[in-house]
């Protein structure tokens, strides 16, 4: 059963998040490795999933630390709006609202750092998809205008939602605690922090939908298949589920007239670790990305398992069971197969060299000459 004030059971706090926090570090380990030893390459989208990740910790440390605290002041919080307090008229009462004066500054503190964090995390989630979205529209000049206006945006967003926990109720020092403490609990100031927090959050689904739009106009642009279209759409707009857990963060926000900060900060947690999977799930976007073309088919061709062969590659060399072999080029004449500067390949050249990559060979003679360690990796 949760405490009073609160609909969210600490059991239930910890279980939640401690599960999907384990599950992104999982994913982000499982991408680093795609990204370092299969693709051998690294950008700003895992620039921007190394920040989040740091970012993350850094929140649900601060989290954990102050969870039984978080716990208390959500039922002194409640306690104080049904006028359950009294003025202490003992020296023993006078010492216990001292000690809870102090809990309180320390509190408010704690959870200042923690929202900026995590909230720092759905950020740098929201640039990784913004970098990786950039790299597939480079040669569209009219939609990367327009990813330079969502990118501003988002930037506006984010520092809007970092002083937005800040404004709404700025309390920190002990100082009149007691006097903010009781108005910012009720009446106008209140109004003021779930007036914040609804803009706050509405402003985040903007920024989400806003990002979702451009590989909405990349789906819409490509010539592929329809049931190709769906998987891909699947893969790329995975802000949706962002989207889904904002919204629902918003929808519990108020709880028996009042903010609830433990609803809040679960759903605001659950929101960046989502995400950093997510952000970690399009390391797979070799099954989108890699376009082949096709001299005489004028059309791409999209790979769908050219991950798993250099996945099973690169665990074949740590293993020992394949010797690296020196920088080859093949040429083709006439369906003959010959390697320059190495040794000389007979019948056919092995899958896992050429994994991914479709030769087309010309029926005129010519002799068309690929750099395979160079085309490998522009598959990707």
């Amino acid at each position: 059963m949760s405490p009073p004030g609160t609909r969210v059971a600490k059991p239930v706090f910890l279980g939640i998040t401690s599960a999907l926090f384990a599950l992104c570090l999982l994913c982000s380990l499982v991408r680093f490795y795609i990204r370092l030893a299969v693709q051998r390459e690294f950008g700003y989208d895992d620039g921007w999933l190394i920040v989040g990740l740091c970012c993350l910790i850094g929140g649900m440390i601060t989290i954990y630390v102050s969870i039984d605290l978080m716990y208390e002041m959500q039922a002194v919080a409640q306690m104080a709006a049904t006028g359950m307090t009294t003025i202490p008229t003992t020296p023993e009462e006078a010492a216990m609202l001292a000690t809870m004066l102090r809990k309180t500054l320390e509190f408010r503190r704690l959870a200042a750092a923690s929202t900026t964090l995590v909230w720092a995390t759905i950020c740098s989630v929201k640039f990784s998809f913004l970098a990786l979205f950039k790299r597939l529209i480079r040669q569209m000049p009219r939609l990367m205008q327009f990813w330079w206006a969502v990118t501003v945006v988002n930037a506006a967003i984010a520092v809007y939602g970092v002083t937005v926990f800040f404004i709404a109720c700025p309390n920190f020092t002990e100082k009149d605690l007691v006097q903010k403490m009781a108005s910012c609990k009720s009446g106008a100031a209140m109004a003021r922090q779930i007036n914040h927090a609804t803009a706050h959050m509405v402003l985040d689904i903007f920024g989400d939908l806003l990002i979702l739009t451009i590989p909405v106009v990349i789906l819409w642009q490509i010539r592929i298949p329809l049931s190709q279209k769906v998987g891909l759409g699947f893969t790329l707009c995975l802000t949706i589920i962002m989207i889904a857990v904002t919204a629902g963060r918003m929808i519990g926000l108020k709880y028996q007239g009042q903010l609830e900060h433990i609803w809040e900060t679960l759903f605001l947690a659950a929101s960046g670790e989502i995400g950093l999977i997510l952000v970690s799930a399009s390391a797979f976007r070799s099954l989108y990305i890699s376009k082949i073309r096709v001299k005489d088919r004028g059309h791409q061709t999209i790979t769908t398992l050219n991950w798993y062969h250099r996945s099973r590659s690169a665990f074949r060399r740590m293993a020992g069971s394949e010797s690296d072999q020196p920088r080859t080029t093949v040429l083709v004449r006439d369906g003959s197969e010959e390697v320059k500067d190495g040794e000389r390949i007979g019948g056919k050249i092995p899958g896992a060299t050429m994994t991914g990559i479709r030769t087309f060979i010309d029926g005129n003679g010519k002799t068309t000459t690929i750099d395979v360690e160079k085309q490998d990796q522009e598959s990707i």
